[in-house]
């Protein structure tokens, strides 16, 4: 009846998902199996402006969702009243370096390719369950899950099976539901507070460690009598800070203003020594927030983010001292960003 790049009207659009919400509390993949007529009509359709008797044209994937609903005997079979008790419980987290979760004593983390860093939080912590479940496959494959996320719009893309607020949240949920049920799992999800999921939330920022490091504290102070006194500290921990008040992407304590992607940078001169792999949004966040900033980076030419960084900057970036100490790092561990031979620079951007 319907063929991928076939066209309908509006109105019919609308009728026939009048009638697959009708069925979302007696079939199990009704939700699911409209998202993607939605979305075509989302995208082709201006409902303000539009009328009922335009046209949508029809989606691969909505075809193959409308042939569903046409052959499939799932939707006779209606579905529990209540939420399954769930057989085992999985806790995931997500932060902009890498992801993290438990089954009971098991414990899993990964980290985010350089293209995911980037995106959205609530796209990660999305995918974070994706992957946690994935990686607990042998233990679960056949259960019903809880899974808790101390995400809510994570947690009510998966319990909807998408939606129609964000197109790559949407396509996310999808591609979760499509593998659960090629597995045959049945998936619950929960919100958890984050004050409560500190041991994901700590498994997902361990990658962390590797690239955090702290300036010196005589070094810094000399980059703050040229360029002045910064107010905040965008990137460090009550035990590094190099300046009175500071972000974190810890839980926050004591004077920690909590997450620095979170905030507007547009007040007063800040100071950042960011984890390298965090440089581009960082570039990113001063460009769209106007932010005046002493950043502190390693000088490497050839990566990506390196000539957007000489744009932004006000002048010839300071080359740090070469020392022993210039560097350090709170566990102790791990090695300098850069070349024995070589140092730090640090650059001043301009709102």
């Amino acid at each position: 009846m319907f063929r991928p790049l076939s066209w309908i009207s509006v109105r019919q659009t609308l009728r026939l998902l009048g009638l697959m919400a009708s069925c979302i509390l007696l079939v199990k993949h009704a939700r699911w199996c409209m998202r993607a007529l939605q979305w075509d009509l989302k995208f082709q359709w201006a409902q303000h402006q539009g009328n009922l008797t335009d046209v949508v044209q029809i989606s691969e994937r909505t075809a193959e969702d409308l042939q569903w609903w046409l052959v499939n005997c799932e939707w006779v079979k209606g579905r529990p009243l209540s939420l399954p008790q769930p057989d085992l419980t999985v806790v995931t987290d997500a932060s902009l370096l890498g992801w993290g979760g438990h089954l009971g004593e098991v414990e899993i983390r990964g980290h985010w390719f350089p293209a995911e860093s980037g995106l959205h939080i609530n796209l990660l912590e999305l995918r974070a369950i994706r992957l946690a479940l994935k990686a607990f496959l042998p233990v679960v494959k056949g259960k019903v899950v809880q899974v808790f996320t101390d995400n809510t719009t994570a947690m009510w893309y998966c319990n909807n099976q998408g939606g129609v607020g964000s197109w790559t949240l949407c396509q996310e949920a999808l591609r979760l539901w499509t593998w659960l049920e090629q597995q045959g799992r049945t998936l619950v999800v929960q919100h958890l507070a984050g004050s409560l999921n500190a041991r994901a939330d700590e498994l997902s920022r361990k990658c962390l460690e590797d690239h955090e490091w702290c300036l010196h504290p005589e070094v810094a102070q000399g980059l703050f009598q040229q360029w002045g006194e910064p107010w905040l500290d965008l990137f460090a921990s009550a035990e590094n800070a190099q300046c009175q008040q500071f972000c974190t992407l810890e839980f926050p304590r004591g004077l920690s203003l909590g997450d620095d992607f979170r905030r507007k940078w547009s007040s007063g001169l800040l100071y950042a020594f960011p984890p390298i792999p965090l440089l581009p949004r960082v570039l990113k966040k001063i460009k769209s927030d106007r932010a005046q900033v002493i950043l502190v980076a390693p000088d490497w030419a050839r990566r990506v983010w390196y000539p957007e960084l000489l744009k932004m900057s006000i002048g010839p970036s300071i080359r740090l001292p070469l020392r022993e100490d210039l560097l350090s790092q709170q566990q102790g561990e791990g090695s300098p960003p850069e070349p024995v031979n070589s140092a730090p620079s640090c650059v001043e951007i301009e709102r």
